[in-house]
């Protein structure tokens, strides 16, 4: 918790990081990823740190597809549908937030899905960039 609450404080979070900690060790409340997705939604500021992969903001939809696919979900497509409300939730609002990321490495070199899956994400990143850049 100490952790949680020191990042919390660096980052100006709100006691976020606690309360996602809260959540994770409780594992009786079957809410925490809803309660979650709300805390996201409303946010002014996503900091966002991904040492494995694209975060679901900056997905795109044959990244999200073949991501899914690998996890071996179910349904694919629901689960899809779901990952690009939510995505469309954060950032096709108005008052978009503003999000300050952190990709690792890996994240851009590991490859998802075919090549031109990746092709399309990582234009897809490099259009964000440009366009907080510009």
């Amino acid at each position: 918790m100490d952790q949680a609450k020191a990042l919390g404080t660096a980052w100006g979070t709100g006691g976020h990081f606690e309360r996602l900690l809260t959540f994770a060790r409780s594992l009786h409340s079957p809410d925490w990823f809803r309660k979650s997705v709300e805390y996201e939604v409303k946010a002014r500021i996503l900091r966002i740190y991904q040492g494995q992969g694209i975060p679901v903001p900056l997905q795109t939809e044959g990244y999200a597809r073949a991501v899914l696919s690998m996890a071996r979900i179910d349904d694919v497509e629901k689960a899809l549908t779901e990952r690009m409300a939510r995505q469309e939730l954060i950032i096709g609002r108005e008052d978009c937030p503003l999000m300050l990321v952190l990709l690792d490495q890996d994240a851009v070199d590991r490859p998802v899905g075919a090549a031109e899956v990746m092709r399309a994400q990582l234009r897809r990143l490099l259009e964000s960039w440009g366009s907080v850049r510009a």
